[in-house]
């Protein structure tokens, strides 16, 4: 079903480099701030990362796929890059090392 949030990340094509972008986006109210500041780990790949960042990532990655992989086939040689602003850095982060290590 839908979800009633502003969206966490976005996607879209850079015609200049060629590429698909994952953007995704750092927090922005207090609510958000008191989440982050409770950082437990968790394990992640071969070691432990930020709790809230590993479910972001999780949830990014299962909510993006389908439309990544309508992008990729709509664009053929284009590459994925995954970026983030202040907490969504580390998802990004974190997305990356996921994607990578399949």
């Amino acid at each position: 079903g839908l979800h009633n949030h502003v969206p966490h990340f976005m996607i879209f094509t850079d015609e200049f480099t060629k590429s698909v972008v994952l953007a995704i986006k750092g927090t922005d109210n207090a609510k958000d701030g008191i989440l982050n500041g409770v950082a437990s780990a968790t394990p992640f790949l071969n070691g432990h990362a930020h709790k809230g960042m590993v479910e972001s990532s999780k949830r990014i990655i299962e909510e993006s796929r389908e439309t990544l992989n309508k992008a990729f086939k709509m664009y053929p040689g284009y590459r994925l890059v995954i970026t983030g602003h202040s907490l969504g850095g580390g998802v990004a982060v974190l997305t990356t090392m996921s994607i990578l290590s399949r």
